[in-house]
């Protein structure tokens, strides 16, 4: 940790439209401001562990946040920057053998299966948010990750695991 920058601690997690608070982690008993530009849309305080979480209302997927942070001696650290990003799909459980992942995400957003790096299919999702990606057959315990994306911004990873 570097005192003179109290943010560069400041372990993000991410933040979706739905969110209602930004969280992570700075120097212990910071003070946290978050925000979009030059306006402040959401303040805390850091814990004695040095975790935060700053209310916020929720926020247009691909706007960018600045999360700073300033120590009791009132040393401002370096923004830690985030792009908020879409929620990543759910999808119902997938058995082995089976050819189609189904699940929701928001709709008109495009739904990629992978495993490890490589996509094995995509689908956009619906008006109802619902999606259908065909697949090839996999083996039981293979991992497979979901993501959403639309307009270059990705949301993190569902991981599921296929079923016997």
């Amino acid at each position: 940790m570097i005192q003179q920058s109290p943010a560069n601690r400041s372990g993000l997690r991410t933040v979706t439209n739905f969110s209602k608070k930004v969280t992570g982690t700075a120097e212990p008993y910071a003070k946290i401001t978050v925000k979009a530009g030059k306006t402040t849309i959401g303040t805390g305080k850091a814990g004695k562990n040095g975790e935060f979480a700053a209310k916020i209302q929720p926020q247009s997927i691909g706007r960018k946040l600045y999360v700073y942070a300033t120590d009791a001696a009132r040393h401002t650290g370096k923004a830690a920057a985030t792009t908020v990003k879409p929620p990543a799909p759910s999808a119902q459980g997938v058995k082995a053998g089976a050819t189609k992942v189904t699940g929701t995400a928001l709709s008109g957003f495009k739904v990629y299966v992978k495993t490890g790096k490589t996509a094995i299919g995509h689908a956009v999702a619906g008006k109802n948010g619902r999606f259908t990606v065909k697949i090839k057959k996999q083996k039981a315990g293979a991992k497979l990750s979901l993501y959403a994306v639309k307009n270059g911004i990705w949301s993190d990873a569902k991981t599921i695991t296929v079923q016997k």
